[in-house]
């Protein structure tokens, strides 16, 4: 795995943001709303402007604040201790840091697609991997290197590529957690997709905690370790991977982005947490000493998110009533095989043609890696009344 790759920049340290006195002046040009964030996605914590104003970044723990209107984003690169100003207008113009500002958002819009295009349309990790360790090494690097001379912005080298590094991080974690139906099984995953010591390092990243993909990498870093340290295999565990998460979390997170990962868990993954799993976060949250508004905001957030996937999805029609019979005279339901990809052969055993196409079956379980029969399950449903013809046809094949 191309864990670290060759970015040639200096090492430069970057002043760290705590006790930050920023101040950022805004003169809006025009009719539009935005939003002022440290996240790429909008919520109700961020700050709407509608007018002209001056806003006091002294709770800035980022180098990076994104300005949202009408579901596009631009980045404003952050210094401590800085007056900025900037205006908004058909398009932002910028008062401090211009070069890299602009650099920035050149590369904002037109490479963060082409990631997300890149794991859209890979078929499998080995290849998505290798594209987006070219795409870093050669686009991006010629991109910010070769295209751009130094002196105008080689006080940032050093969050540049921090930054870089989190966007390729969180692009190779996101590729096996983009199913919304549920986490994938353990066999799925690649067993050396995190390293242990960039995760570990990364944690005690301060400069970067409210980095919308540093945060994404470390909480899609701690779901795929928590489903290979108990070999997650089978819906029937999802409990069991929920408290695994949740324990593994609390022992390396800090407790401020503990709080925003059980957040990020619950909204994206409610479909697989019971209530008895909302209570046992209950119960731990209130163990480690967090608080009571925290705790009363979260349960009322999950009670929310459950009845209303409940609802979207119909949950009684999450059984299916059908079953099937096998030669021993087995009973087996659709619903045993919930989380598999089936492949389905439907026969008869008067059916010429359809008792030929066993054959090809048996060719495609053949081209097949082991790892890969295990996500498949075969099944041949045949439509005869007669069983005892049922059964003469099985023992021909």
């Amino acid at each position: 795995m191309h864990t670290y790759f060759r970015f040639i920049f200096y090492f430069l340290i970057c002043n760290s943001l705590s006790q930050n006195n920023s101040t950022l002046s805004i003169t809006n040009n025009n009719e539009l709303s935005y939003y002022l964030s440290d996240d790429i996605i909008v919520d109700e914590d961020d700050i709407l402007i509608t007018q002209d104003t001056i806003i006091n970044l002294k709770n800035l723990y980022s180098n990076i604040l994104y300005i949202i209107a009408n579901d596009e984003s631009s980045i404003l690169f952050v210094e401590k201790d800085a007056s900025l100003s900037i205006v908004l207008d058909t398009s932002i113009v910028f008062n401090q840091n211009v070069q890299f500002n602009y650099l920035l958002n050149s590369y904002h819009k037109y490479y963060l697609p082409k990631i997300d295009s890149l794991a859209i349309n890979s078929n499998n990790y080995d290849h998505f991997e290798l594209q987006l360790f070219n795409l870093f090494n050669e686009d991006i690097y010629n991109f910010f290197v070769l295209n751009n001379s130094y002196p105008q912005y080689s006080n940032h080298l050093l969050f540049l590529k921090k930054l870089l590094k989190y966007h390729y991080l969180n692009a190779l974690t996101s590729y096996f957690l983009s199913n919304k139906d549920g986490l994938p099984f353990y066999y799925n995953l690649n067993m050396d997709i995190i390293n242990e010591d960039v995760f570990v390092h990364a944690i005690t990243d301060s400069s970067f905690h409210n980095n919308f993909f540093y945060k994404k990498y470390l909480f899609n870093s701690i779901i795929i370790n928590s489903i290979l340290l108990i070999q997650y295999d089978d819906i029937r565990k999802n409990d069991l991977l929920s408290k695994k998460i949740f324990d593994y979390a609390q022992s390396v997170l800090p407790k401020n982005i503990f709080e925003i990962f059980l957040i990020y868990y619950i909204d994206n993954y409610v479909q697989i947490i019971s209530t008895e799993i909302s209570d046992y976060f209950k119960s731990m949250l209130i163990y480690y000493g967090h608080s009571g508004t925290y705790i009363s905001n979260f349960i009322d957030r999950f009670n929310i998110l459950k009845s209303d996937y409940l609802v979207s999805c119909d949950e009684p029609n999450l059984v299916f009533d059908f079953y099937m019979e096998n030669l021993e005279g087995s009973v087996s339901s659709i619903d045993s095989f919930i989380g598999k990809v089936l492949y389905i052969d439907i026969w008869a055993s008067w059916c010429g043609p359809c008792r030929k196409q066993f054959s090809y079956a048996n060719e495609i379980k053949r081209k097949m890696s082991r790892r890969q029969l295990k996500q498949i399950e075969f099944i041949y449903i045949s439509i005869d009344n007669d069983h005892n013809k049922w059964k003469d046809a099985i023992e021909k094949l």
